[in-house]
């Protein structure tokens, strides 16, 4: 039985636990900064660095949280960068997306993410294009046109991370080392 059998039989059968609604807004999408067309609409990769999706989530520490930015290869489903922030400021969208060892190899790679504002920086869209990578971003506010970027945050938040008690964001780091180095 796959896991999403498992989650199937587990909520016909009401055992569940509830989800919290989350209080943290980390979208922007609503700014006036360029915003480029969706490209991938219909696209199905057939290799690995065809397409990477990014997402921003936050990440509840013992004390405080911070901002988790995540750049997944769709291919794979192999996270190819990630960056943890207190803030959610666009360098981290930059970091996480120079994580993903941006090299001559990889020109044919489209970078999809939703509209936020950190995407939208002049910062972020530069490394893209220096590094030849074609930008798409979704034209609405709809999850469903970044959908593999919120499937795998959603992951990694609620199966990975969520069971640890963590204080620090040093800590955190440590913690993500583990699982992607």
């Amino acid at each position: 039985m796959g896991r999403d059998g498992l989650f199937g039989g587990l909520s016909a059968n009401q055992l569940l636990v509830r989800k919290r609604n989350r209080r943290i807004q980390t979208t922007n999408s609503f700014h006036w900064l360029i915003k480029y067309p969706n490209l991938i609409r219909g696209l199905v990769p057939t290799a690995i660095n065809q397409l990477w999706v990014s997402d921003i989530s936050y990440w509840k520490l013992k004390n405080n949280h911070v901002y988790i930015n995540f750049v997944t290869d769709t291919y794979s489903h192999k996270i190819v960068g990630y960056h943890l922030a207190y803030t959610l400021e666009a360098s981290a969208s930059i970091r996480a997306s120079c994580d993903g060892s941006l090299s001559p190899k990889q020109r044919a790679i489209t970078h999809q993410s939703d509209r936020k504002i950190q995407y939208c920086s002049a910062a972020c869209l530069k490394l893209l294009q220096d590094n030849k990578i074609k930008i798409s971003l979704a034209e609405s506010v709809d999850p469903m046109e970044n959908a593999m970027a919120e499937m795998e945050i959603g992951i990694i938040k609620d199966e990975y991370l969520d069971g640890y008690d963590i204080e620090t964001i040093k800590d955190a780091k440590e913690l993500l080392k583990v699982y992607w180095t």
